[in-house]
């Protein structure tokens, strides 16, 4: 037992061998007696076989020679032989004229307990030659063959001529067979079991001694002696594990002295961080405690304050002792609205990071102050928060200040208002008399001209002139009023429609000027026809006006795809303008010459940049002098 313990190893190879010699001797000898015994049937089927033919040979010469009872002694001698069982000679009538049993001489064949196999003898009168077969119970050899001869007469004479049947028992045969291969796996056995010991003293010498020193290695190292070593020799898989565990206990001694001046730099770096940390919730501290908004740490789900600085305190007039253990409702004295119940609840299952809102809210001594509360949780790693930051700004200055402009903004729209009554008002009220002057005014102009002197014909011509530019004015001024003023009456349009439109409205100027006009591919869009058609038209008769009178006007309309709206250019080949002039001619009442040049009364392209603006667009102007002019605007596409 005790040698067992100290070499167990050992013991367990050479028992693991031998257990595997005699499994494999077990294994052969059980894979091998099938086929032995299979061999030995084989050999006897040959036998017996070839001597059935050799049997054939010799009857077929007898009884052709009619030497009947010679025939009978061969057959009779076969029982001689041990391993011959039954031997049997018939004729053609199906009785037995010879056999090994002489009970059995005289009797049909048919007869014989335990039967003969017919279907066999039918195979050897047909085939003429020997079959030989196992019996049913596989423990007898049967074979038949014909002894049919042509030139055979008498009783024997064909085709009812007889068979020779052989029935020979193979236990014998088997049997020693069998112990053959006894004695055979026996030996087999003892050499391998011969083998396993001589192979575990080898292993013994080998493998368990060096296992022995690497254990006891092993063991020192696990008690603490880093150097300790191995050492084993030989190029094998033990000396390679030797050899591995070796560097391995250097590796560690190595790493044991890195890990201790680690060790010793990680209790530096946690005395700095600690010092650091420190420092920083002091800084804390001091910020918390001098914000300038109001900072409160509250239980989330109670609602109750647990740490406040001075400022939230200031806000709602109390004292930190008067807050903490409170909650926010008691101390603002307001119910919680359905709306901040669903962002705190949001809050609370991470949804959002965060919310704000503008809410008024009592103070202490009854007086209303309005606020931006601002709510953030403080999450822990896996859990829910437990807490949240509330910051409070006191917005009470800011939202007076929007109060009053709200008040302005609703003045200014009102009076915005009064003043587009009064304009359209004023202009349509002054439209009546200027006719009157104006129609009166040209009345003397025909009924007197060339009756008074030259000074009364170029006065009449002035106040014509004028009560025609007045009436112009206030034309224009009116349409300009109403621009902006209605709803746009926003639909799906075909530009090249409007284009043609615009056209239509402005063809006497076009015949006058043999303008030409054209375009392409141009897209639909989403826009108020009348005002597209209005800025097209303004476009349109500027060209045409600001070109030299030898020049004929020709107007190029484009339209570019961009990601978010269309942009539209309408170039020209008037006279152009300077660059510094190019933001001016969008103003109202904004002129580049004098009436005497050009008529007209300054509002048709600030009528065209309102129209474009309230499309959300804008419009600009590229121009070089005596070249011409490309005004371009944009119409937000459909979304």
């Amino acid at each position: 037992m005790n040698m067992m313990s100290r070499y167990p190893l050992r013991y367990l190879v050479i028992g693991i061998l031998a257990a595997f010699s005699l499994l494999i001797g077990l294994l052969t000898y059980m894979a091998t007696q099938p086929l032995v015994i299979q061999n030995v049937e084989g050999q006897a089927a040959d036998r017996l076989r070839a001597e059935l033919t050799q049997l054939q040979g010799v009857l077929q010469i007898l009884l052709r020679a009619e030497n009947v009872e010679g025939a009978k002694s061969v057959v009779v001698s076969l029982g001689s032989a041990p391993e011959h069982e039954l031997a049997l000679l018939t004729d053609a009538t199906s009785a037995i004229i010879a056999s090994t049993r002489l009970a059995d001489v005289g009797v049909a064949w048919t007869t014989l307990t335990p039967p003969l196999d017919r279907l066999m003898i039918d195979q050897v009168n047909i085939s003429g030659g020997a079959v030989v077969r196992l019996t049913s119970d596989s423990q007898y050899l049967a074979g038949y063959v014909n002894i049919c001869d042509p030139a055979v007469t008498g009783t024997l004479r064909p085709p009812q001529c007889g068979f020779l049947y052989q029935r020979i028992n193979l236990s014998q045969a088997r049997e020693v067979a069998v112990d053959v291969l006894h004695r055979q796996a026996v030996a087999y056995g003892l050499g391998l079991a011969v083998l396993a010991g001589v192979l575990g003293i080898i292993f013994h010498r080998v493998v368990t001694r060096r296992v022995e020193r690497l254990i006891a290695t092993v063991n020192r190292f696990t008690a603490g002696d880093t150097a300790a070593r191995a050492g084993l020799e030989g190029q094998d898989e033990l000396a390679r594990v030797g050899e591995a565990f070796d560097s391995m206990a250097q590796t560690i001694a190595n790493n044991q002295q890195e890990l201790q001046g680690l060790n010793t730099q990680l209790e530096r770096r946690v005395e700095e961080r600690t010092r650091a940390l420190q420092e920083s919730e002091q800084r804390f501290r001091v910020i918390f405690e001098q914000a300038a908004v109001g900072v409160a740490q509250m239980a989330s789900r109670s609602g109750e304050f647990v740490r406040i600085n001075q400022r939230y305190c200031d806000i709602l007039g109390y004292s930190q002792d008067e807050m903490l253990g409170r909650t926010f409702q008691e101390v603002t004295q307001s119910t919680a609205l359905p709306e901040d119940v669903y962002n705190m609840n949001r809050l609370l299952n991470g949804e959002i990071e965060n919310f704000s809102m503008e809410r008024h809210y009592a103070r202490k001594d009854g007086s209303t102050i309005w606020v931006n509360l601002f709510v953030s949780p403080m999450w822990q790693a896996g859990e829910e928060p437990s807490y949240h930051i509330s910051v409070m700004e006191d917005i009470t200055e800011r939202k007076i200040i929007e109060m009053e402009i709200l008040q302005q903004r609703a003045e200014l729209a009102r009076s915005n208002a009064d003043l587009q009554q009064f304009a359209s008002v004023a202009a349509h009220d002054l439209q009546e008399p200027l006719r009157m002057v104006s129609s009166y005014t040209k009345l003397l102009g025909r009924r007197y001209q060339g009756k008074l002197d030259a000074d009364a014909d170029e006065f009449i011509a002035y106040a014509v002139d004028g009560a025609n530019r007045m009436q112009t004015l206030i034309r224009d001024l009116l349409e300009y009023s109403r621009v902006g003023k209605g709803k746009l009456h926003m639909t799906m349009i075909d530009t090249e429609d409007v284009v043609v439109q615009a056209s239509r409205n402005l063809q006497s100027l076009i015949t006058e000027r043999q303008a030409k006009i054209h375009w392409e591919h141009l897209p639909h869009v989403r826009a108020d026809v009348s005002r597209l058609t209005q800025v097209f038209q303004n476009l349109f008769a500027n060209a045409m006006k600001f070109c030299a009178a030898s020049t004929i006007p020709c107007i190029t309309i484009r339209a570019e795809p961009r990601s978010m709206d269309w942009l539209f250019s309408v170039q020209d080949n008037g006279i152009g303008m300077k660059s510094e002039h190019t933001t001016k001619i969008f103003e109202v009442f904004q002129r580049l010459h004098n009436r005497s040049q050009y008529s007209g009364t300054g509002i048709g392209l600030a009528l065209c940049k309102r129209i474009v603006e309230d499309h959300g667009g804008q419009i600009w102007v590229e121009s070089v002098p005596k070249k011409g002019s490309t005004f371009f605007f944009t119409i937000v596409k459909e979304s």
